[in-house]
């Protein structure tokens, strides 16, 4: 298989996993195309800035779960579709901040939280990588109810002071009502309406 700019290599999952098994790479091609359980080595000048990627292929494309890793560190481990970041993922990057929640397209969409190197927390609705919706903020200064409009904070209203216990305890109810509503946006409205006893305002 020639390819420019990265070395292909596969690992079967009984090889990987298997501690008697030496790490002999074998191919798992579906004609020229990678198919099934294995690993990208990225070339050092990748256009990209990528190191790794060792995951689930199909027809040539990531699809599946799969675990990405970028040359400053960065790394992504969640759900790929089309060959893109999509459904469930964790995202780490070289500052200590972190992402844990949904994807789509390779963007934030969805419901998931984020943790500043502050330690800080917003966790709530995005759309198309950005902070859109209501959402709960945790600080040194306390709990915050939120609302973002493209990124861009729009309304605050102090909830409780409390610590991390009290945060989890609130998103736990938050997390319950968008899960049973299948959809951020109006789920979370609710949610937070009821939860909170917030008005329009």
């Amino acid at each position: 298989v020639k390819l420019a700019s990265w070395r292909l290599v596969f690992v079967t999952r009984s090889l990987l996993f298997s501690p008697r098994l030496s790490p002999t790479f074998l191919p798992l091609l579906t004609g020229d195309k990678p198919h099934g359980f294995g690993s990208i080595m990225y070339a050092a000048n990748d256009q990209k800035q990528r190191v790794k990627f060792a995951g689930e292929f199909e027809d040539g494309i990531r699809k599946g779960s799969g675990c990405l890793v970028w040359q400053d560190g960065a790394q992504y481990a969640g759900d790929w579709f089309g060959d893109k970041p999509g459904g469930f993922g964790i995202e780490k990057y070289p500052d200590g901040s972190t992402y844990v929640g949904q994807y789509e397209n390779d963007m934030r969409h969805g419901f998931g939280t984020y943790v500043f190197p502050s330690g800080a927390k917003y966790e709530g609705c995005w759309y198309l990588g950005k902070r859109h919706g209501k959402a709960l903020e945790q600080s040194k200064k306390g709990i915050f109810i939120v609302e973002f409009e493209g990124n861009k904070r729009i309304r605050q209203q102090q909830y409780v002071q409390g610590g991390d216990e009290d945060f989890e305890r609130l998103i736990a109810k938050v997390r319950a009502a968008v899960e049973r509503g299948k959809s951020c946006g109006e789920a979370a409205e609710r949610a937070f309406e009821r939860e909170f006893q917030l008005g329009s305002r």
